[in-house]
């Protein structure tokens, strides 16, 4: 059987956790609905029907529409975040894009894919740029069965990552 939620929420984030001016990107989203191109950023303006791009949680720079992709960039201060959101996420069952960091990405620099049910946080897929390496660390859980994955993976600077999380 497949799992099915009406309140996923699923948001990307751009993060530096050492105060360090940073830039991650983000194109090609896709979502499990029948597989929906859901944006490619071709237009260089972020679309306010699709997308929110504000978050009360942490403070940051706002994402923006470049190049055909999305630059979730952040402020030289600690635990800066840029969150984008989708506007709509009801009966979305999955999520792909490209994600990469910069070959020149500070240490402590990430982009992230969070995954929360009805506010709940679930999970994540992390593409971080560690102190000694650059890596993939996901974890996601099923608190109504108590299975859950963790691990990580190496990774690299430079390099764009296709990811999925269905």
């Amino acid at each position: 059987s497949t799992w099915k939620s009406h309140n996923l929420d699923i948001s990307f984030r751009g993060v530096n956790n050492a105060g360090s001016s940073f830039t991650a990107y983000l194109d090609n989203v896709r979502v499990l609905r029948n597989w929906e191109d859901y944006d490619d950023f071709s237009d260089n303006s972020l679309d306010t029907t699709k997308w929110t791009a504000t978050s009360s949680y942490f403070v940051g720079n706002q994402p923006t529409e470049a190049n055909g992709r999305i630059e979730l960039s952040g402020l030289t201060s600690q635990y800066s975040n840029t969150f984008l959101l989708f506007q709509d996420s009801e009966y979305i069952n999955g999520v792909e894009a490209d994600i990469w960091l910069p070959s020149n990405a500070p240490v402590d620099t990430g982009v992230l894919i969070g995954i929360a049910d009805a506010g709940t946080p679930v999970g994540y897929l992390d593409l971080w740029a560690g102190s000694a390496q650059t890596h993939f660390s996901i974890n996601l859980g099923n608190s109504a069965t108590g299975e859950a994955i963790d691990f990580t993976r190496n990774a690299d600077l430079g390099k764009s990552y296709k990811v999925a999380i269905i």
